[in-house]
């Protein structure tokens, strides 16, 4: 089964250079799939820059509710955008949230 990984991305290119979201992989499980794919979607253009063409499966996404701890009290799943520009890197960036 391929588990994309998916992160709502917004990219403000001002030149050719590129930018870099930088976080750690996690996954309910005892170890994280060694198929899992790392995406990222340009809210704009809607291009997804991706490990693979393919986007079936689960995903997970960098949320309120990663921001807020992962608890069971923690209201919302909404996607946080995290805005990458050219020649930045963004860190701290982690995809936990598999219940959106």
């Amino acid at each position: 089964m391929i588990l994309p990984l998916s992160l709502i991305v917004t990219a403000i290119a001002a030149s050719a250079a590129t930018g870099v979201i930088e976080g750690a992989l996690g996954y309910p499980g005892e170890k994280i799939p060694g198929d899992m794919k790392v995406c990222a979607e340009n809210l704009v253009t809607k291009h997804v820059f991706a490990t693979t063409a393919s986007l079936k499966g689960h995903r997970a996404y960098y949320s309120e509710f990663v921001t807020c701890g992962l608890r069971v009290s923690c209201p919302s799943h909404a996607p946080i955008v995290v805005t990458v520009l050219a020649g930045q890197t963004v860190s701290a960036v982690d995809p936990h949230d598999w219940y959106k």
